[in-house]
């Protein structure tokens, strides 16, 4: 599968077309774009600190779960 990406006002004219209000679609594109400068990439010891023990990462859930039928 070929992965896109649709531009910011493209992106938020089909959400706008799907009943999405402006608001909540400048909100997912503020995340978008903060994911995109890599805002989501640090890691923060806390989390660890308030489970005593290392966080299970998205990809080990991932790979640990069983195919769906």
């Amino acid at each position: 599968m070929r992965e896109t990406t649709a531009p910011d006002d493209q992106f938020r004219e089909q959400l706008a077309g799907h009943g999405v209000p402006a608001e909540v679609a400048d909100q997912l594109l503020g995340i978008f774009a903060a994911s995109r400068a890599g805002e989501f990439a640090a890691v923060d010891p806390t989390l660890a600190t308030l489970l005593r023990r290392e966080p299970t990462t998205l990809a080990t859930v991932l790979r640990e779960q069983p195919p769906s039928d």
